[in-house]
C-alpha cells in the first residue's frame, strides 16, 4: 500500500510539473508564435511598401528624363537661335560692306 501511495505522489508531482511547464509555455506562446494571418498581413504590407517605393523611384526617373529632354530641347533651340543670329549679323555686315564697296566704285 505504501508503494502505491508513493507512486501516486510521484505521479501527482510529475503532473504538477507538467502542468506548470505547459502553463509557462502557453504564457510565452503569444510572444513566440505569430499567426499565419499576421505573417500574411505583414507580407502584404511589405509588398505594398515595396511597390510604393518602386513607383516613387520610377516617378523620379521619369521626372529626370523629362528634365533632361527639356534641357536638350532648350540647348538645341539656343544653338539654332545663336546660329541664326550669327548668320543674320554676317549677312547684314556683308550687305553693308558690299553696299559701301559698290558705292565707291
Amino acid at each position: 500500500m505504501g508503494m502505491v501511495v508513493e507512486s501516486l505522489r510521484r505521479l501527482e508531482d510529475s503532473v504538477a510539473r507538467l502542468s506548470e511547464n505547459v502553463n509557462m509555455q502557453l504564457s510565452r506562446l503569444p510572444t513566440e508564435y505569430v499567426p499565419r494571418r499576421e505573417v500574411e498581413r505583414r507580407l502584404d504590407e511589405l509588398t505594398i511598401d515595396a511597390g510604393e517605393e518602386r513607383a516613387e523611384r520610377q516617378r523620379g526617373i521619369d521626372s529626370l528624363r523629362a528634365d533632361i529632354d527639356k534641357a536638350q530641347k532648350q540647348s538645341i533651340e539656343t544653338r539654332r537661335w545663336l546660329i541664326a543670329t550669327t548668320l543674320t549679323t554676317v549677312s547684314a555686315a556683308a550687305g553693308v560692306l558690299f553696299g559701301i564697296l559698290n558705292h565707291f566704285q
